[in-house]
């Protein structure tokens, strides 16, 4: 009997992860935040390791796709900002 859960138990989860903040990247897209002139952001900018040789170790797996997925998600958000305001004002 193994520990690790097995592969279509981790995938449907990481798909319910990914749809849980593709909703609320939506919903932050539709109504974003109102930063007001007080507000200080700070950005930490984390870049996702690779995860080396794949050994098995399946919730790692799920762990750097999941991190991988959001961080591509942020940078199209960034791209599609700028352009927005170029092209709607």
């Amino acid at each position: 009997m193994s520990l690790q859960p097995d592969v279509s138990t981790l995938l449907h989860n990481m798909h319910a992860q990914i749809l849980t903040l593709t909703m609320q990247l939506a919903e932050l897209q539709e109504n974003p935040p109102v930063a007001t002139s007080g507000q200080k952001f700070s950005k930490k900018v984390e870049i996702i390791a690779d995860p080396g040789t794949f050994e098995g170790d399946w919730a790692q797996f799920a762990k750097w796709w999941i991190k991988l997925q959001i961080w591509i998600k942020t940078q199209s958000v960034k791209t599609l900002i700028p352009y927005t305001e170029l092209t709607e004002g």
